[in-house]
């Protein structure tokens, strides 16, 4: 059994991708259903196969422009899902990932209290 050394977070926010590899010609949107920092979990009606390498743009919520993963590879790919791991990813899109992943992981871990005076 394969262990993750990163966790994951649980989202849903749209996505669109394309081929960056000769061997397919592939345009597809869907739905990011979790991502790491080494990798997103996609929901998806246009199949790929694993070993394709794609672009992906990410569109979190609440950010104004989408995240940029200018080459990823997928992993794994079974009705309707599809896995990629990151292989390249500027340093200012990996920063505003860790900052969207740290704001929802923060957000989950210490809720607003309800306590009253």
């Amino acid at each position: 059994m394969e262990l993750r050394h990163v966790a994951r977070l649980m989202v849903r926010c749209p996505v669109t991708y394309l081929s960056t590899s000769a061997r397919a010609a592939i345009v597809g949107e869907g739905v990011v259903i979790n991502l790491s920092r080494d990798g997103v979990a996609i929901e998806s009606r246009v199949p790929v196969q694993p070993g394709i390498e794609l672009m992906c743009r990410v569109y979190l919520p609440d950010r104004p422009k989408p995240l940029l993963i200018p080459r990823a590879t997928v992993r794994w790919s079974r009705a309707g899902e599809f896995g990629v791991t990151t292989i390249r990813m500027g340093d200012e899109e990996r920063r505003r990932l860790d900052m969207f992943v740290m704001e929802r992981v923060n957000n989950a871990c210490f809720p607003p209290c309800g306590f009253s005076a």
